[in-house]
């Protein structure tokens, strides 16, 4: 069994799978040197190879953005296996697009065939990713701290931060904001004075100190969601589907309800 281990940055994985397409290896398995503890004997380790990686990012950009975008999205969903099957989409990609006759153009689209195994799981756990993205932009809930910065708190399945902070970029320009991933103890953090923000690992804090304002619009806010549900159409089941109970937690509207 030969499994393959790398520091589990992305750039260290692109670089690993530009490595074994060189050499036409097939690894059994691909895993995180801090995940590969038990595995004494079998596991090969190869060094960042900043050549190797640039030629295959360069490759796969030439062949569709999309495709790329679609492998960094994958990535960030920290699914047991997630290496394994990036690997395979890779190789498949870079396969396809030395076939006799493919222009990327018709390798873009062959990469939208879901028939391939190594297309179709790829693109189920970018998906997964995009979705839970999507659902975060109406589910994250900022509250005003007592220095005016908005802060929001959320524990995604998926590593989405990098993902979200573009929009809230946006649709936030004029104030500082935090958004804040309990899970994995990071965020980003926006200064409204450069316009720009920042990923980096945050504490995990029992001491949020909101502004008056923010308790007086938190329970204006609780009381208008009471008030305005119409008992007869409760659809729990329903309700679930769009926002799962897992997210209640953060949310403004749920946090005095039992779970």
């Amino acid at each position: 069994m030969n499994i393959y281990v790398y520091d589990g940055s992305f750039d260290s994985l692109i670089s690993l799978c530009a490595e074994l397409i060189a050499a036409k290896t097939i690894p059994d398995n691909i895993m995180p040197e801090a995940k590969s503890q038990e595995f004494l004997f079998d596991k090969i380790s190869l060094s960042f190879n900043q050549n190797l990686y640039d030629r295959l990012t360069s490759r796969l950009l030439q062949i569709s953005k999309k495709a790329y975008a679609d492998i960094c999205t994958a990535f960030l969903s920290e699914k047991e296996g997630m290496e394994i099957i990036i690997f395979n989409y890779i190789q498949t990609a870079v396969r396809i697009s030395l076939t006799e006759k493919m222009t990327p153009e018709k390798t873009a689209v062959y990469l939208e065939n879901f028939a391939d195994s190594s297309i179709r799981e790829l693109n189920q756990l970018s998906k997964k990713v995009y979705i839970e993205r999507h659902r975060f932009l109406g589910l994250i809930r900022f509250s005003e701290l007592s220095d005016k910065t908005l802060y929001a708190q959320f524990e995604p399945d998926h590593n989405i931060t990098l993902i979200l902070a573009p929009h809230f970029k946006t649709r936030l320009p004029n104030d500082n904001w935090i958004i804040h991933d309990l899970s994995r103890g990071i965020g980003a953090v926006y200064d409204k004075e450069k316009n720009d923000y920042i990923l980096c690992g945050l504490e995990n804090s029992s001491e949020i100190i909101h502004s008056e304002e923010e308790n007086a619009f938190r329970k204006i806010w609780q009381r208008y969601w009471k008030e305005i549900a119409i008992p007869e159409r409760k659809n729990p089941k329903c309700q679930l589907n769009f926002m799962p109970k897992r997210y209640w937690k953060h949310l403004t509207e749920t946090e005095n309800l039992n779970r």
